[in-house]
């Protein structure tokens, strides 16, 4: 008798499929326009759906979507000198 482990996981017949639910740090980087490197900020804040592999990130691509529409932050106040 099998029993399913991850019975909450989805399965695909193909890793086609399975690889277009996330992207690397470059990937990302192209959808939000920006650079790799502040989207490795944004996963190590947890701003992004993301899980730390090695040295790189797997990030999940409906995060970094939702994070492109969302507005821009206002300027903070001045610093007076």
């Amino acid at each position: 008798m099998q029993t399913n482990l991850f019975p909450m996981r989805k399965k695909t017949p193909d890793y086609a499929a399975q690889l277009a639910l996330v992207c690397s740090s470059d990937e990302a980087a192209e959808l939000l326009d920006c650079t790799p490197a502040w989207v490795k900020v944004l996963c190590q804040q947890g701003r992004l759906a993301a899980k730390k592999f090695s040295r790189e990130w797997i990030i999940c691509r409906a995060s970094v979507l939702a994070f492109a529409k969302l507005p821009p932050l206002p300027p903070g106040p001045k610093v007076k000198e």
